[in-house]
């Protein structure tokens, strides 16, 4: 059980198929941007509801985080034929997941839609690069274990930004009276 719910492949399958489609005007939209998306949504959702939205299990990847279970169920909705991969020169090669048919949304709760689409959006203006560098930013677990260790859903919870010299004067201060 990762994220406070057991996996659900046939959920992660439905969360790769609605991203796609709802990405599918996204110029900056590709496999690595995928798997942001991803990552994002299920621990955007361990921080907002306490529980992840597809029980995946994350590792750290030179790109950022991915998921353990992503090919071989993208694999499976490629033979499924859900949907297919545009190779597309854009830069350095790029490879973008399009749906043949759209996710069913009775998978997910209005909750988590409501992070899913909030997490589309906050992600739209970045493209691979853009992607993998606010989850290498913003993802304190990516940062503290080594490549191909998973990922603890609890660290979402963990701020990478340094306390401003008032809190830690504060803190200084109560540490002093406590003596």
């Amino acid at each position: 059980m990762a994220g406070g719910t057991e996996f659900n492949r046939q959920k992660f399958k439905e969360l790769i198929l609605y991203l796609a489609d709802k990405s599918g005007d996204d110029l900056g939209f590709g496999m690595t941007k995928l798997n942001k998306l991803l990552y994002f949504s299920d621990f955007e959702a361990y921080r907002r509801l306490g529980r992840s939205i597809t029980g995946a299990t994350y590792q750290k990847l030179e790109w950022g985080p991915a998921a353990r279970e992503f090919l071989p169920l993208h694999e499976e909705l490629l033979s499924d034929q859900r949907a297919r991969v545009e190779a597309r020169p854009r830069g350095r090669f790029w490879r973008k997941v399009t749906v043949s048919s759209g996710a069913d949304t009775s998978a997910f709760s209005p909750d988590e839609l409501q992070v899913i689409n909030a997490i589309i959006q906050e992600l739209r203006p970045y493209d691979a690069t853009g992607s993998s560098d606010l989850s290498h930013h913003q993802s304190v677990g990516w940062n503290v274990v080594d490549y191909g260790e998973t990922i603890p859903y609890e660290t979402v919870v963990v701020s990478a930004e340094l306390p401003d010299a008032n809190v830690v004067e504060y803190f200084r201060r109560l540490e002093g009276v406590a003596g």
